[in-house]
């Protein structure tokens, strides 16, 4: 009779424990914070724009600021230029120069950054701490994508070095196709 107890009582805790674990994973609790309510905001309210949000602690406010838009400036710089990249490399990726041409990209992809003169603040967020006497701050900016990526097929056809070992006018031709179709590939 002790096994079958036992074995009634292992069901029933294995039970229990699925029901647990399962109802748990139904009700996870989401937890906001300024950025990921900075990347919602982007996703929804500025879908023609590419977005960068970054944050910094200080014990100065204006030092806090000003690290927190520069790390934005430099995660949206980072986004496009994995797309410049993504771009190219599906642009040439069944032709015979591909291998010649991904030094220029990564070139092309760094100087991309370059580009982003017109970028706003959209939004920020000062947090502060009075036990730590530190702030928070919490940054979004923006880059219009159809501004940005005119100034990108420019500085691609002005491109020296592209255009030399581009033997085809059908990698210009992807090129200038990707980029247009570039919107869908960053992940805000």
């Amino acid at each position: 009779m002790s096994k079958a107890v036992s074995k009634l009582a292992l069901a029933a805790g294995l039970v229990l424990a699925m029901a647990f674990t399962f109802g748990c994973a139904g009700t996870k609790s989401e937890i906001k914070t300024p950025a990921s309510e900075f990347r919602k905001k982007c996703n929804k309210d500025y879908k023609d724009f590419y977005c960068g949000i970054g944050n910094e602690v200080s014990s100065d406010e204006y030092t806090a600021t000003t690290f927190a838009e520069t790390k934005a400036r430099a995660n949206m710089g980072a986004s496009i230029a994995t797309v410049v990249k993504r771009v190219a490399d599906v642009a040439t990726e069944n032709t015979h120069e591909k291998n010649s041409l991904s030094g220029s990209v990564e070139k092309l992809a760094e100087r991309s950054k370059e580009d982003l003169v017109d970028v706003t603040v959209q939004e920020m967020k000062v947090l502060y701490d009075k036990e730590e006497k530190k702030y928070t701050v919490y940054v979004m900016v923006t880059i219009n994508k159809k501004n940005f990526l005119e100034k990108l097929k420019a500085r691609i056809k002005a491109d020296q070095e592209l255009a030399a070992l581009a033997q085809t006018q059908q990698i210009m031709e992807n090129i200038s196709k990707e980029i247009e179709n570039a919107e869908n590939f960053l992940d805000r």
